[in-house]
């Protein structure tokens, strides 16, 4: 869903920003945990179709996510944007 935040995240680390990439790593983390692991792979799919990427529906017996869990999604990837994590919301 966010795989530029990722390879961010790599290459401070390489660069011997540690610092910077556990900064980094930790508003991810953050993401993770609470939007996205909640709604499992049916919130990726959207989080992806929120990006702008094809998720989809998912594939029963998973059933979609509500509007409320979509709209939560969206609002935590803005989130990333306004923090500066992610550049832009669509890929």
């Amino acid at each position: 869903v966010v795989p530029e935040a990722f390879v961010a995240l790599d290459q401070r680390q390489r660069a011997g920003d540690a610092e910077g990439a556990l900064a980094l790593q930790r508003k991810l983390m953050a993401s993770i945990r609470g939007v996205l692991a909640a709604s499992e792979v049916p919130g990726v799919k959207a989080a992806m179709d929120v990006r702008g990427l094809h998720g989809g529906p998912p594939r029963p017996p998973l059933e979609p996510i509500t509007a409320e869990e979509r709209a939560a999604i969206a609002a935590e990837l803005e989130r990333l944007v306004a923090e500066g994590v992610l550049a832009t919301l669509a890929l």
